[in-house]
């Protein structure tokens, strides 16, 4: 059993090639007499017979016990669309992973299994509905605002959403779930997907009806026993009935991704390029209520949405607003794509364009040479710090990717969460000395707050400093105020910059949203625990599966991939093998 599972667990990669490969290593080192029985039907599989051998080894792995911590694929009838064949819109058929089945599996396989993976460590699940208690989602909640129910037996369950570029024009949508009270680790014991989709072959109504399916399974879960209709109000012979996991009940807490992801499955009626450009409040892109404003007397904090409000005019009919307990408060923003990878960037790069345009600081002939210098700096922070730098060598050109007529930004692909916190540790250092260098000048003191308070704010939400998923109240001040402080400066240097009439330091509407995160969600929430770091690492992980699937069955074939692996990754935690 050692040799199958080392070879899923370094694979994840069946081919055929590799699949003989196995065969005749078994056939080589282990006398037949030897073999346990389940090895004597893999052994017995014919390696000459190319066209089934993947055929015979899913069927022979889907017999495995161990196998059956995670559900098999359940299949429904999606519209898909195939350009390549220039084939028009067809019923077909995907596979995704029901909430209710994947828990019931891992809670039947092994309740300390579920426990490690959805309850967290001891005291996590009870601090985590004390700070909920007091909001309006709670006090509303079909479930939770119910006085007689024992909150030791409600666990929390988080969505995500995110889309995966990929080479060849290709892209592919992930959708997880995943507990806000897990240990933090690797990705694959903490995230479990529910669907994987090619972008290139999905409709707009193919998305509605997996979001139909995922949302049927939360509604399972919050009533703790399996259903006997569908989506669709049909008799539905399952298979499956009574307690999903056993005395315990699962409760959606929250839905979270990139805005591209929550514009598709809410069908949101804000949007960056609209007149109302937040889904939280009435922020505008011009006049009284314009997003720019920030902090808690901000024009627009006195007229935030309601659910209700939100409900009838915030989006367009879709199935996520249909589930019992959904909540405005809970569409959560997400620090990774708000900070790391928005701010920090178009900061960073106004910083460095003002800190290059002479020699003052690194040498160099003209401005590219200037900013080599500066890059190998950063290099060397990112060694310092432990971190990889993926980043190209800055230069002119890659400050401006849509031309000198533009803003300046560092692009999102070449960073990633933790370059960017590096990068703005390391020009905190730099602006820092800057501004001791020139007391007289507001303008350095200015661009030195920005990255001041970018430190103070990563640092406010991190885990060592606060209870497991909940901020300290010190350090959610902190948080606020350093929010507070950072909007500032940085809307009095976009100020000088339009008065000057040169582009730099940009307020995009996405920024606005800082002010919602730091001020409504962090006393809910630690914004790190409702970050997407591991969520981002876990959708580059699927990605790389679907690449080595068959694009014609890759909803399946994706996620039999990613179970065949994680099963015996669990089963070697499991045995301490």
């Amino acid at each position: 059993m050692d040799l199958v599972e080392e070879f899923l667990e370094l694979g994840k990669n069946v081919t055929v090639t590799n699949l003989v490969e196995l065969l005749r290593v078994l056939r080589r080192r282990i006398p037949g007499r030897y073999l346990p029985k389940n090895l004597k039907d893999l052994v017995g599989i014919d390696e000459t017979d190319t066209k089934n051998i993947g055929r015979h080894f899913w069927s022979w792995l889907n017999k495995q016990k161990w196998r059956k911590m995670l559900p098999r694929p359940f299949p429904v009838e999606v519209v898909l669309k195939d350009e390549r064949r220039e084939v028009p819109n067809y019923l077909g058929t995907w596979h995704l992973h029901l909430p209710g089945d994947l828990i019931h599996s891992m809670y039947t396989y092994d309740v300390d299994l579920f426990r490690d993976r959805w309850l967290g460590p001891p005291g996590a699940l009870e601090q985590f509905w004390n700070a909920q208690r007091e909001t309006e989602w709670f006090k509303m909640h079909p479930i939770l605002s119910n006085p007689d129910v024992d909150l030791r037996t409600h666990f929390p369950i988080l969505c995500h959403g995110d889309d995966a570029d990929s080479h060849r024009r290709r892209s592919f949508c992930v959708c997880t779930i995943a507990s806000p009270l897990s240990i933090s680790r690797s990705s694959w014991d903490t995230r479990f997907p529910l669907y994987i989709v090619d972008n290139t072959r999905a409709l707009n109504e193919t998305f509605d009806c997996l979001d139909a399916w995922i949302v049927h399974g939360l509604c399972e879960l919050q009533e703790g026993s399996f259903m006997d209709v569908d989506v669709y109000g049909r008799p539905w012979a399952r298979g499956k009935h009574g307690r999903i996991c056993g005395p315990y009940t699962g409760v959606f807490v929250a839905l979270k991704g990139d805005q591209k992801f929550l514009q598709k499955c809410l069908k949101l009626t804000t949007s960056a390029t609209s007149e109302l450009v937040c889904m939280y409040c009435k922020a505008k892109n011009h006049g009284d209520l314009i997003y720019t404003a920030f902090g808690p007397s901000a024009p627009h904090r006195e007229c935030l949405v309601s659910n209700v409000d939100f409900l009838l005019e915030g989006c367009r009919p879709n199935s996520w607003i249909r589930l019992p307990g959904f909540h405005l408060s809970r569409v959560l923003t997400d620090w990774l794509h708000l900070i790391d990878l928005s701010l920090i960037p178009e900061v960073s790069a106004s910083a460095l364009i003002e800190l290059t345009e002479d020699d003052s600081i690194w040498p160099g002939d003209h401005q590219d040479e200037r900013l080599r210098m500066a890059f190998v700096q950063f290099t060397s922070e990112c060694k310092r710090h432990g971190v990889r730098n993926r980043g190209q060598i800055f230069s002119v050109k890659q400050m401006y990717p849509l031309g000198k007529g533009n803003y300046p930004t560092l692009v999102q692909k070449h960073f990633n969460g933790a370059e960017a916190t590096v990068l703005a540790k390391w020009l905190k250092g730099v602006t820092l000395a800057v501004a001791a260098a020139n007391p007289a000048s507001e303008h350095c003191a200015l661009r030195a707050s920005i990255f001041v308070n970018l430190v103070v704010m990563r640092s406010a939400v991190g885990r060592g400093r606060n209870d497991w998923c909940v901020l300290k109240p010190q350090n959610l001040s902190l948080l606020q105020r350093a929010n507070f402080l950072l909007h500032s400066a940085l809307n009095s240097l976009a100020t000088e910059a339009i008065d000057k009439e040169v582009l730099l330091w940009k307020i995009r509407p996405k920024i606005h949203q800082i002010d919602h995160l730091c001020i409504d969600q962090a006393a809910l929430m630690n914004p790190l625990t409702l970050s997407t770091y591991d969520d981002e690492d876990f959708i580059g992980k699927c990605k790389g599966l679907a690449m080595r699937s068959d694009v014609r069955a890759m909803g399946y074939q994706t996620l039999h991939r990613y179970a065949a692996y994680v099963c015996c990754r669990w089963l070697r935690q499991l045995t301490g093998s």
